[in-house]
């Protein structure tokens, strides 16, 4: 008979709070967590020290996803938006309007570009130079 082995517990390394309301999506960098929430907003954590460095204002609806790609985090709401912004400075760079209900997902890639799907039942290819 084999002796049955406990499971170790881990503890937290790091425990971000901030959000008003639940958080529906995360990504990192190098040094960056991005958390996108129910509250309309992307925070932006150092992963380092745990502190929220700033906070991304800007979106209609709850943020159901977000990516980071080639120095560009992409979100997308429950609205229908989708916006681009720039991770070296956190400024908006693009907004992309055509969906009429939830973005449910999309993909970003340098030799497809950028597609999003939606609850509305459509399949969006965008151009992201604007």
């Amino acid at each position: 008979m084999s002796k049955i082995k406990k499971k170790q517990v881990l503890s937290p390394l790091l425990v971000l709070k901030g959000h008003t309301q639940p958080v529906n999506t995360i990504t990192t960098d190098s040094t960056r967590c991005y958390s996108g929430s129910n509250d309309k907003t992307i925070r932006i954590w150092s992963l380092e020290t745990g502190y929220c460095n700033s906070q991304l204002i800007g979106h209609e609806g709850s943020i159901t996803s977000i990516r980071q790609y080639d120095g560009i985090l992409y979100s997308c709401d429950s609205a229908g938006i989708l916006k681009s912004w720039k991770t070296s400075n956190d400024e908006l760079k693009l907004t992309f309007r055509g969906h009429t209900q939830r973005i449910t997902t999309f993909f970003v890639d340098k030799h497809f570009g950028l597609f999003s799907a939606s609850s509305d039942t459509s399949i969006i290819s965008w151009d992201t130079n604007g």
